[in-house]
């Protein structure tokens, strides 16, 4: 017994089945009521949607089978995917193809075979709607019909399928871009507020303090300040942004932050995992703080300044996004432009 010989366009075949990500996916009910039908006008205990995977038949909806999956080799529908029209083995222990297949040998204990091939509108055949039984069963021209209709609506099920699942990928697209516009706009307009805070004549300690909360805020971050480093003194200065926090961290994360040396950061520092970077050198940590935003803030009289931003584990925004990215660095940036300001005032008074 060898196994079907593979299409001409088996690459092809292979990609179109691949485009509709139906493999290894769990019952869906439209499926189900195909193979029951099937198995109902037909009048055979066996019904099947099979799929033709690369060194697999894998089984989407059946009625009278339990396993899932077979060999390739071993599979009567890669025999079915080669043709347009339905086959038939009207009696598999006599065919030499099927004689010693162990679904023939052994359960299912297949006799009779009929497969209609599932062919997409590309025109490729990636399964097959098939109906078995142990014992022979002779089919009538309408019950081949049947089965070529009912593999028609197969077809139309996975067809919608796949539509479904782009268009619920592009409204989630839709959707990310609608809210990533009303985060920019709403980061322009805490940025529009942070440089007017800059524009005053505060002093640098108390500007950075007033920026750091309306930068929290824009973030949506758990806690937001800054640090000042003077030769080997380093100054930490971290609030909570958010007020529902079950515990507050600010001062475990100012010492984390001093122990892991993220105050001498000399260009923008964006972690996602903070407790994984806290093992990776040795310093011990909590889990309760995940994201970190380290930015340079500028040079002064008074040391180096670097605007610190973090986020919960718990955070709903995983990661720091571009748009986040942009505000930090771009406060970072005004920061230097308010103290290259003062110092310029100060040295010309």
């Amino acid at each position: 017994m060898s196994g079907a010989p593979h299409p001409a366009d088996e690459a092809q075949r292979l990609m179109a089945l691949a485009h509709y990500g139906i493999l290894d996916t769990p019952r869906e009910p439209q499926f189900d009521r195909i193979v029951r039908l099937a198995a109902h006008l037909l009048r055979t205990p066996v019904a099947t949607i099979n799929f033709v995977d690369q060194a697999r038949q894998w089984s989407k909806a059946s009625v009278g089978l339990n396993g899932r999956t077979a060999d390739r080799q071993d599979s009567f529908c890669a025999w079915t995917i080669l043709n347009d029209q339905p086959t038939v083995i009207e009696n598999a222990p006599a065919d030499p193809r099927f004689s010693r297949n162990p679904m023939v040998t052994g359960d299912p204990h297949i006799h009779m075979y009929a497969g209609a091939p599932l062919i997409m509108p590309s025109g490729q055949r990636i399964g097959t709607l098939c109906v078995t039984d142990h014992q022979p069963h002779p089919l009538s021209p309408s019950d081949l019909q049947a089965l070529q209709d009912l593999a028609a609506l197969v077809v139309t099920e996975l067809e919608l399928r796949s539509y479904q699942q782009r268009l619920s990928l592009s409204l989630a697209a839709q959707r990310e871009h609608s809210s990533e516009l009303q985060r920019s706009l709403e980061q322009a307009q805490a940025l529009t507020g942070i440089h007017q805070l800059f524009d005053l004549d505060l002093d640098p300690r108390d500007a950075l303090l007033a920026v750091t909360g309306l930068l929290g805020g824009a973030l949506d971050a758990d806690q937001a300040g800054f640090s000042v480093t003077q030769g080997d003194s380093v100054t930490v200065d971290l609030s909570p942004v958010r007020a529902a926090t079950a515990i507050d961290t600010t001062g475990e994360t100012a010492q984390l932050i001093t122990a892991l040396g993220l105050h001498g950061a000399r260009s923008p520092l964006y972690i996602d995992d903070l407790p994984a970077l806290a093992r990776a050198r040795g310093v011990p940590a909590s889990d309760h703080i995940a994201q970190i935003a380290v930015i340079p803030a500028g040079h002064d009289p008074h040391g180096a300044s670097h605007l610190l931003v973090t986020r919960r584990k718990d955070h709903p925004v995983a990661h720091w996004r571009p748009s986040d990215r942009n505000l930090l660095e771009a406060t970072g940036r005004a920061a230097q432009q308010m103290l290259d300001h003062q110092q310029a005032r100060g040295t010309q008074a």
